[in-house]
């Protein structure tokens, strides 16, 4: 589990969550400049990685514009990706994080059984994506978890998220099922037939992740 995080203060007064996060193997730390190319190397330039992740399939050029410009890349405030940083040799892995759902985002793509499991079925939660890519020679060790008990700590009690909610697939060679189960998170069908269209997991049957904070 990652140590509980400090707090600071930004420009306004506001009082915000510090990074990094650390655990036994690793530092989740925000993303910097140096670290673009070795991102898209691990993330996108694999098909397998980027398939299995978000499709995205830019050239470099245009991912370091993305990289730049898109907010996501700097974890601000503590929502967005996180670089997931070996401690041994600062090798960097690839990248975790916790996306924000915003009011009115369209989440149609999920489709649970029961409308009280939906992203935005009680408006006043703050509910995110746990989001999550590693260089394929990183899998298998056991990174994706310990860096997500990390990272569901550090948004339940640090960053005031009520509830996790990924959409995920049922597939034997998808791995994202079996790292929700072993974060603890209650594994629902998901209904939407047009779940996934694309892709070589095209046909697959979906689910949907949710992980609920515990009451204290």
């Amino acid at each position: 589990m990652g140590k509980r995080a400090h707090h600071c203060e930004d420009e306004l007064g506001v009082r915000v969550p510090a990074l990094p996060l650390e655990t036994e193997r690793l530092i989740l730390r925000p993303f910097t400049e140096s670290d673009v190319d070795e991102a898209y190397r691990l993330v996108y330039a694999d098909s397998d990685v980027r398939e299995a992740w978000s499709g995205y399939s830019a050239a470099l050029a245009e991912f370091r514009e993305r990289f730049a410009t898109d907010p996501v890349w700097h974890a601000e405030g503590g929502f967005g990706f996180l670089a997931a940083v070996l401690k041994e040799g600062d090798q960097l892995l690839g990248l975790m994080g916790l996306q924000k759902y915003e009011p009115g985002e369209d989440t149609s793509f999920m489709l649970p059984e029961d409308p009280a499991d939906a992203v935005g079925a009680d408006p006043d939660a703050t509910e995110v994506e746990l989001t999550y890519a590693l260089g394929r020679e990183h899998w298998g060790h056991g990174y994706a978890t310990e860096a997500g008990r990390a990272l569901i700590a550090y948004g339940f009690q640090e960053l005031g998220v009520q509830r996790i909610v990924n959409a995920v697939i049922v597939h034997e060679r998808h791995r994202s099922l079996d790292l929700m189960r072993r974060l603890g998170f209650r594994i629902v069908k998901n209904l939407n037939p047009e779940y996934l269209t694309a892709g070589p997991f095209k046909g697959s049957p979906g689910a949907i992740g949710i992980l609920a904070k515990r009451p204290p």
